[in-house]
């Protein structure tokens, strides 16, 4: 294999070292922000849940059955438990997407043990929607599994952007050594072509951006 050629497979080892950054970072960042709606319904339905127990029952609104008055509170609980179930389907799609995409990556297992524990929120939010039907008992959201959960999600989410960094940092000094080893070899147009290979430098861009170099 020759310099040209070296060259041409750097190029294309970096664009999908791009691509494949920024699939899985999108993912991420989309299961992360639908994990922190999800727990912040369920804090709000949790809240109200627990304030409608302590809510005077005077109120003009009457159940449509009972013809009892019904707290204005509780007329609002219907709501919260839509925006739960919706933030849940939310993250149980960003979830799968995420566990998809580290898949796909290879190399990425702990994010896809990320994306299960965002599946194990969800089913606590089903969990606790299912329980406001009529026929049901009440529950609260457990939260102590809650941030059980959450506090594995981080570590795993810590360890993997570790590892990811030192794996992006390995290939980037890999390339730099690659052009030096050119000029030493009296190359210096090929390893400035290279250089300035826009769509080289647009993946070499993203992947220092996300170790900060």
């Amino acid at each position: 294999m020759n310099m040209t050629d070296t060259a041409g497979r750097d190029r294309l080892y970096f664009q999908r070292q791009r691509a494949l950054l920024a699939t899985v970072h999108n993912a991420w960042a989309d299961a992360t922000a639908a994990s922190d709606e999800l727990r912040s319904r369920l804090e709000d339905l949790d809240e109200l849940a627990e304030a409608i127990a302590f809510e005077v029952t005077d109120s003009g609104v009457q159940h449509r059955y009972s013809g009892q008055p019904v707290p204005w509170m509780q007329q609002r609980i219907g709501d919260h438990v839509k925006a739960v179930r919706i933030a849940a389907e939310r993250l149980r799609l960003a979830a799968d997407d995420l566990h998809d995409s580290a898949n796909d990556a290879g190399g990425m297992p702990r994010l896809a043990h990320v994306a299960i524990g965002h599946r194990a929120l969800v089913a606590e939010a089903v969990r606790v929607v299912a329980s406001h039907r009529p026929d049901r008992e009440l529950e609260q959201v457990d939260w102590k599994r809650v941030d059980a959960v959450v506090a594995g999600i981080e570590r795993l989410e810590e360890r993997d952007a570790a590892e990811l960094r030192e794996e992006l940092e390995a290939d980037l000094r890999d390339h730099d050594q690659r052009l030096a080893d050119l000029r030493a070899s009296g190359l210096d147009k090929l390893a400035e072509r290279i250089d300035r290979d826009p769509r080289l430098q647009r993946a070499l861009a993203t992947m220092r951006e996300f170790v900060g170099a």
